[in-house]
């Protein structure tokens, strides 16, 4: 059996972090989250976010570089207090959000990779998105 792994972020360190591995047995239960929610799941009502480290190492980016960025995504959500099942617009939103809090704490190679993948993620531009969205993140970076 594998442990968990718990980090903290220096982006909001109330949050509670675990990457889990097929090795732990607490991830069967998070299998089926990863497949609706894809690399990691925030719990709305917690400071809790679940990564699933199976599929972080199967990424092409490298993996710090890749899981801070998934983790400020996740915080995003919170600042955002997206509730419900999550739509474009929201997944966009958290894309805009993560990518201007990894910029706030120098996580800029993590920026990078938000930038990079904008597009294809969210099916419109980062221009386009922060013209959209733009104006309802400035109070919450």
């Amino acid at each position: 059996m594998g442990e968990l792994i718990q980090l903290t972020s220096k982006i909001d360190p109330k949050f509670n972090i675990f990457i889990v591995t097929p090795e732990d047995e607490e991830y069967e239960q998070f299998k089926e989250v990863f497949k609706t929610h894809g690399l990691a799941y925030t719990d709305l009502n917690s400071k809790i976010i679940i990564i699933d480290g199976e599929a972080l190492d199967r990424q092409k980016y490298d993996s710090m570089e890749l899981l801070h960025f998934i983790i400020s995504h996740e915080i995003a959500h919170h600042k955002l207090k997206h509730r419900g099942e999550y739509n474009k617009r929201q997944e966009a939103e958290a894309d805009l959000l993560g990518i201007k809090l990894c910029q706030k704490y120098n996580y800029n190679a993590s920026a990078k990779i938000g930038i990079k993948e904008f597009k294809n993620r969210n099916g419109i531009s980062l221009e386009a998105a922060e013209e959209l969205y733009g104006n309802r993140l400035l109070g919450l970076i």
